[in-house]
């Protein structure tokens, strides 16, 4: 197991300046055909879903919770509602944030599903494993008709790793 933590540099020049540096993998494997490329890439696609396997449980149990206690919430807010058109200083109900829905790796997703996966996420990080890199260059754009081309710039700015607001309309931010 390995774990790779935030690198903070500092700029002793004028102002002090700090950057901070965030770690990606990028990784490919490359071979003639029939090199038994795949073996690799199927042990280590195996073990992530074992692992995707059960956070997606962990995470189903707290999501299950979390709904029940929404909807008391509901209910809660309703009486805050009534209550508070009638005196002041009523206390709100207050409900906890969502839980996580930690995921590990995917194999197809838009660039929009991906932004909701990476915020999703705990650690903000998600890995995109493809049998064929021809595979993954090619679902690029995937839904547009050939009518945008932000999938390809999108991840070429993702090569550097810095964080990135998304804000669409009904899909909230990320």
């Amino acid at each position: 197991r390995a774990g790779i933590g935030v690198q903070m540099q500092q700029d002793m020049g004028d102002g002090g300046r700090v950057w901070t540096e965030y770690p990606v993998l990028w990784g490919a494997v490359v071979g003639e055909y029939s090199t038994k490329k795949g073996l690799a890439l199927d042990l280590s696609r195996d073990h992530m879903t074992q692992i995707d396997l059960r956070l997606r449980k962990e995470d189903a149990d707290a999501w299950a919770d979390w709904e029940r206690k929404a909807k008391t919430h509901e209910v809660k807010m309703a009486t805050y509602h009534r209550e508070a058109a009638q005196k002041d200083n009523v206390e709100i109900p207050q409900l906890d944030d969502k839980p996580p829905r930690r995921r590990l790796w995917t194999d197809d997703a838009t660039s929009e599903t991906l932004g909701k996966l990476m915020t999703e996420s705990p650690r903000g990080k998600i890995c995109i494993v493809k049998e064929e890199l021809a595979a993954w260059f090619g679902s690029f754009d995937a839904y547009t008709n050939g009518k945008t081309d932000k999938d390809r710039p999108l991840y070429l700015a993702a090569y550097d790793s810095k964080p990135r607001p998304i804000d669409r309309v009904g899909g909230g931010t990320y």
